[in-house]
């Protein structure tokens, strides 16, 4: 609204400055005076349309061009990545001089040997120096599992466990690879199982 009343304000006055500017060259250049009304009606007789159209084109493409649409995310980038890390699918492993690229979706388990850790996959077994504490913050935490100090589980690649009677259980894997879960890792290997184990008390 404030901007029609800008553009008819801006072409009255265009129109009353006009009108005062012939008044005014009236009664100095000529014996009869154009009176101001006059010069009001003149003006916008002759400059009207004009005027209306020269002081609404900036209107007209100020409000034809579309309008930008910002949309504001529910939740900060930087908070929404520093939530849920991003993890490598590879893994690059250190054999002497050679780095070797392997792919975390084929690791099956891995054991603590130090000063190395040794990463099981079904083709090999590749000797790395790191600790397994260092390891497991590459790795993705619901998919590989501490079942034990010295062992890093895949859990997809389980096919299943049984108690040992003593708090402890026997992990069977895929490749028929048994291995022990301490029952001071069980409630972080049941986490991590999530529905498997439901029905099943550790």
């Amino acid at each position: 609204m404030h901007q029609l009343l800008l553009y008819f304000f801006m072409v009255g006055t265009h129109l009353f400055i006009s009108a005062v500017w012939i008044d005014l060259i009236s009664s100095i250049f000529y014996e009869q005076r154009f009176i101001f009304w006059k010069g009001m009606g003149f003006s916008f007789s002759e400059n009207g349309y004009s005027l209306l159209l020269l002081y609404g084109l900036p209107f007209f493409f100020k409000f034809s061009k579309p309008q930008e649409t910002i949309i504001q995310p529910s939740a900060p980038i930087d908070k929404v990545l520093s939530d849920k890390p991003l993890y490598s699918p590879i893994l690059i492993v250190q054999e002497g001089h050679q780095k070797i690229l392997v792919t975390k979706q084929e690791i099956q388990h891995i054991q603590s040997s130090p000063p190395y850790v040794v990463i099981h996959t079904p083709s090999r077994k590749y000797l790395h120096k790191t600790t397994l504490g260092k390891i497991q913050e590459e790795l993705q935490p619901d998919q590989f599992v501490r079942i034990h100090k010295s062992t890093i589980v895949n859990t997809q690649k389980i096919t299943s466990f049984r108690s040992r009677q003593n708090g402890d259980y026997d992990i069977v894997l895929k490749d028929q690879a048994v291995l022990r879960l301490s029952r001071n890792y069980a409630s972080d290997f049941k986490r991590a199982m999530g529905s498997v184990t439901q029905d099943t008390t550790i």
